[in-house]
């Protein structure tokens, strides 16, 4: 009785090894296998000479935005108690306190953690902690570079026992809008002349930041304290 012959993998591999165009698939396979991706984009980090900006006494600066040629700045001082403050910054450094005119009880203690402007139109939010479980208070207010007015508002505003997670305001086409939250090392600039570009940042935590005409400006966090720190981006641009 004669035998069936097993068709293993020894017998199948001759056969298949015989047509040259699967033997071509095979070696297009592993080839593409093998060969090696794109190389990573790498990214360019470029440095800033960075100097730091005297701030009044007992401020601690928590917001900026650009008004005309100069810089404004919100936060809060602690000279004399705790108390909400608002001042422009020139290019030589100067100062120059924005009357605010506070209602609410929470709004004389607030700190103004966001400032946005649009022509001599400038808004702001304030926040400060109380109540049983120190929840946040949120304050908006409104004005010009002349004077900041505090609009109150009812408690379940922003959420009630739930407020929280706010840390913006800017100027839409509609009006002021509240954004529903920073810290990082390093700052994307984009500019007509260089594109978008990759600076770092003095050693810290980047608070906020904005420019001025060339000037870079920013909030920045470090070991010791929170400061006002500006770079001239003129400066990186190829001559």
């Amino acid at each position: 009785m004669p035998r069936h012959r097993n068709r293993t993998s020894d017998a199948t591999l001759p056969r298949v090894l015989a047509h040259p165009s699967l033997v071509l698939l095979i070696m297009i396979m592993i080839v593409s296998c093998s060969s090696p991706g794109p190389p990573a984009r790498t990214e360019t980090v470029r440095e800033l000479s960075w100097s730091r900006i005297a701030l009044p006494e007992s401020v601690a600066a928590s917001s900026l935005a650009a008004v005309s040629e100069a810089l404004l700045v919100g936060g809060r001082a602690s000279s004399g108690g705790d108390q909400p403050v608002l001042f422009t910054v020139d290019a030589s450094g100067s100062t120059r306190p924005v009357p605010l005119h506070p209602t609410s009880p929470y709004a004389k203690v607030a700190d103004l953690i966001s400032v946005a402007t649009r022509g001599d139109e400038v808004v702001a939010l304030g926040v400060a902690y109380g109540g049983a479980h120190a929840n946040p208070r949120w304050t908006v207010w409104a004005g010009s570079t002349q004077g900041l007015d505090e609009y109150p508002q009812t408690f379940e505003t922003f959420g009630r026992q739930s407020a929280g997670g706010l840390f913006d305001i800017v100027i839409t086409s509609d009006g002021p809008a509240i954004a529903p939250h920073a810290g990082y090392t390093r700052l994307l600039v984009s500019d007509s002349h260089n594109g978008w570009q990759t600076f770092t940042a003095p050693a810290g935590s980047v608070l906020d930041a904005t420019t001025v005409g060339d000037r870079l400006y920013a909030i920045i966090r470090t070991d010791d304290a929170v400061g006002l720190w500006t770079a001239d981006l003129a400066a990186t641009r190829p001559r």
